[in-house]
């Protein structure tokens, strides 16, 4: 291939014509980009299966865990990635090199510009998850949890000259720098870093305490308020085998692949969406959960049971401890149960109570319920 003049060459980054491509050369210092016939759109099947196995109301009287809450969003976020540059428009074409099929770009030099651009594109708030969303001649001073949760599923690649924007990337290993110079064989390796930094990866997230922590609650929560998140939700009753088969049967039959355990297991496996499951109360021995687990790079799952081993399971950095209520969430709790007021009396009182029962989920909401039902029992005579 003959190489443009620099002027040429100058006068085609930044634009249109680096879209679709996948490939690129380095004349000097600058580069090229050869181009390649886009691949047809793939056309995901809309997933009909929203009413099977849905994923229960948590309680009205849930309270508290916000730790744990926070740990399952980092979890499920999306990738964050950030990419600096010496020039906005080399940064530009090389983003156009990576070959993702749906991307979308918005400016966002600053808050007020990206909040204008997502409303602008995505009145509907709703991105789909194998987009990539490219912020170009990003300011480091963005708000990202202003503006990201409602497109979450999304990866997102981060651009700019600045090079404090390294900090929104989500973890270290996702902040990308270009040379100063471009040379091919760093070019292409930051190429690859980011295409594999975009790869689908699977989450089994495991939930291990003793009964009546809330545990289910806790997830049931989540799942409220991140379904947006997830393309589907299928929640399974693990307490044992025949329970859980049951509800693969269940999933089976609507979808239509048959309703063997490997066929449905295989069927979520081909299933290139970012769905959710969860195994709920696999607290026996005897269940060989990894059975029902679909083989493949995408997905996601969350297993809650008492059993220890259970942890062995979860993929790297998604084993969340899960232990009793804090004081102040175990006051707030009962009060609940005993439709009473948060007053400063209460509490103290309370506090006397959620002490002696050791702050336990369960202990706390039959006691606070007691206290609703029965006439003579106050929080001053529990």
């Amino acid at each position: 291939m003959t190489p443009l003049p620099a002027s040429e060459t100058t006068s085609l980054l930044g634009s249109q014509m680096f879209a679709g491509a996948s490939h690129f050369q380095i004349f000097g210092s600058t580069f090229q980009v050869i181009h390649v016939p886009n691949p047809e759109p793939r056309r995901d099947r809309t997933l009909s299966l929203s009413n099977v196995r849905q994923c229960p109301a948590p309680s009205q009287y849930f309270t508290g865990r916000q730790d744990t809450l926070s740990k399952l969003c980092k979890i499920f976020s999306a990738t964050i990635m950030t990419l600096l540059g010496p020039d906005e428009k080399i940064l530009a074409s090389f983003v156009r090199t990576i070959g993702r099929t749906e991307t979308v770009y918005l400016l966002a030099s600053s808050d007020e510009a990206l909040a204008k651009a997502l409303a602008e594109k995505f009145p509907d708030s709703k991105l789909r998850a194998n987009t990539l969303l490219v912020l170009e001649n990003a300011h480091p001073s963005l708000v990202l949890d202003d503006h990201l949760p409602a497109c979450c599923s999304c990866p997102v690649l981060i651009t700019s000259t600045n090079s404090a924007v390294g900090k929104l990337a989500s973890s270290p290993d996702n902040a990308f720098q270009l040379p100063e110079r471009p040379k091919q064989q760093l070019m292409n390796q930051v190429q690859g870093s980011i295409q594999k930094a975009l790869k689908p990866k699977q989450h089994i997230v495991t939930l291990v305490a003793s009964g009546g922590t809330g545990k289910t609650q806790v997830v049931l929560k989540f799942v409220l308020d991140n379904s947006s998140r997830f393309s589907n939700i299928w929640f399974f009753d693990a307490t044992s085998d025949t329970t859980l088969t049951t509800d693969f049967k269940a999933l089976g039959k609507v979808a239509g692949v048959g309703q063997e355990v490997k066929s449905v297991r295989d069927f979520l496996a081909r299933i290139d969406h970012n769905w959710l499951c969860i195994f709920d109360n696999a607290d026996d021995k005897e269940l060989y959960l990894k059975d029902y687990i679909p083989s493949c790079s995408h997905g996601n799952i969350i297993i809650t049971s008492r059993l220890l081993e259970t942890s062995e399971m979860d993929t790297p950095g998604c084993h969340i401890a899960f232990g009793d209520l804090n004081q102040d969430d175990a006051i707030e709790l009962l009060l609940k149960h005993a439709h009473m007021e948060s007053s400063e009396g209460n509490k103290k009182l309370a506090s006397e109570i959620v002490d002696t029962l050791g702050c336990h989920a369960l202990a706390v909401s039959t006691a606070g319920a007691y206290i609703l039902t029965t006439r003579t029992c106050t929080l001053a005579t529990t």
